[in-house]
């Protein structure tokens, strides 16, 4: 006889469906199998024998029935029967009124046994039918979930590649708006050279023409002056008034040539930039 394991509160589901929690001696199945104690989820508490999963007899019939055969056992030696009843023959069948209450009640608790017993092993077919039937779906589902982890595994690997595009996008477009960037400095740093140097073209031109306006004007002093004490001296001044004249007028004419030059200078450079922006502009937006 296999040895017996003792299991405390193991969910167990008896004969007629109603669910618990089951203490006691279990087999290697983890079956109850020996004496134990079946606590319900509606209440009741069953302690009693159990074989193969199955209540065959509570404590209180069991104590019954070793009352009976100690009975019985007493009484065989008076009575001429053995301790243990064999299985009547045709005349003790006809004689069956004769026996003892105690052996009407043992036969009927064998005949309740037997019937239990066959309603348990039907309960046991039909819940390894439903056993074997939620095994296929089980099947099913972990074919259904094995197959979902694979598309989460493609999905993860397309995430990873596009993730791995868009670094590379944007580390380009980073890249031609860094150069955006460095063009646009370039260009503000040359405008403002270019800038700085016509202020100085234009501030020496202004110095010139007040210059020479301060010449003309102090020449035109000394001829009214001395117009009157030279008259010799008249033509040469005249000719130097022409010259110095010609001078103003060249030298305004250069200054009015270096405004146009910086004026389409200026515009050339706006221009530029205008185009740089909206180049970094494109390719923020990018």
């Amino acid at each position: 006889m296999p040895a017996m394991e003792t299991v405390n509160e193991m969910p167990w589901i008896d004969t007629d469906g109603d669910t618990g929690i089951y203490s006691g001696q279990v087999n290697a199945s983890n079956v109850p199998d020996g004496m134990g104690q079946m606590n319900y989820d509606d209440g009741p508490v069953v302690k009693g024998r159990w074989k193969e999963g199955e209540m065959v007899i509570e404590e209180e019939e069991e104590e019954e029935e070793e009352r009976t055969k100690t009975n019985t056992a007493r009484l065989s030696p008076s009575l001429g029967m053995p301790s243990r009843p064999s299985r009547p023959s045709n005349q003790q069948s006809s004689n069956a009124k004769k026996q003892s209450p105690e052996e009407d009640v043992e036969e009927l608790k064998r005949r309740q046994l037997q019937e239990f017993h066959e309603r348990n092993q039907q309960f046991l077919k039909s819940q390894n039918q439903y056993h074997q039937q939620q095994q296929t779906q089980d099947d099913i589902q972990q074919a259904e979930l094995d197959q979902l982890h694979q598309e989460i595994h493609a999905l993860h690997q397309q995430i990873g590649e596009l993730t791995h595009e868009l670094r590379i996008t944007q580390e380009s477009h980073q890249l031609a708006k860094d150069q955006s960037s460095a063009e646009i400095t370039m260009l503000h740093t040359e405008l403002d050279r270019q800038n700085s140097r016509h202020e100085q073209i234009v501030a020496s031109l202004r110095n010139r023409l007040v210059e020479s306006e301060m010449s003309r004007m102090k020449m035109q002093d000394q001829l009214s002056t001395r117009m009157e004490e030279d008259a010799q001296r008249e033509e040469e001044l005249k000719v130097r008034w022409n010259e110095m004249t010609k001078r103003v007028l060249e030298d305004k004419k250069w200054v009015d040539e270096q405004m146009n030059y910086w004026k389409e200078s200026m515009e050339e450079h706006r221009k530029r930039l205008g185009v740089s922006n909206v180049r970094g502009r494109l390719d923020a937006e990018l």
